[in-house]
């Protein structure tokens, strides 16, 4: 059963699989890093460069093909896109290959903590189409989700031991 990580762009998806996998002895993947790795030939660094781009329909295509490919793993730790569950196909994958955790950030706090980054540009950092797609995201992660970690509750070391002492015969 894979442990899969879900949540918005800067809740840190990546950090705490990486986390995971070295204390569970698991193999960690990341799908943001398997898409630009196909990518290898293209001259972007960044999955924004690429969205930018080939554009949504093409960067969905390619992610949903990742995560697809990645379900098939056994026993290891994901970190999904922030959009890879806007796909339907991409969320029975995740269903059946394993637990799926959502790391959730309060609103304000994951806002004030992307100014410093470079936002999809679908966003076109505009705090309108921001709260937009954080309330349809957090809609989708909520329902998706087997458990839903508040991050600001709880320490990193708090949120690791909860990952990684889930009792994963039950799901």
């Amino acid at each position: 059963m894979n442990i899969i990580l879900c949540g918005f762009q800067g809740v840190g998806k990546s950090y705490f699989g990486k986390l995971i996998s070295q204390k569970l002895g698991r193999s960690f993947f990341d799908v943001d890093e398997r898409v630009l790795e196909k990518n290898r030939n293209a001259k972007e660094s960044s999955i924004r460069d690429l969205y930018l781009r080939v554009g949504e329909e093409e960067f969905r295509r390619q992610e949903k093909e990742c995560v697809l490919e990645l379900c098939e793993e056994k026993g290891a730790v994901i970190a999904l896109g922030g959009g890879s569950l806007t796909n339907r196909e991409s969320q029975k994958a995740v269903k059946k290959s394993g637990q799926l955790f959502y790391l959730h950030l309060p609103y304000m706090e994951l806002y004030k903590r992307l100014q410093t980054a470079l936002l999809p540009s679908y966003l076109s950092n505009r705090e309108e189409a921001f709260e937009r797609l954080f309330t349809e995201r957090h809609s989708l992660f909520s329902q998706l989700a087997d458990e839903t970690i508040f991050l600001q509750a709880h320490t990193a070391e708090q949120v690791l031991d909860m990952i990684c002492s889930y009792n994963y015969a039950s799901g």
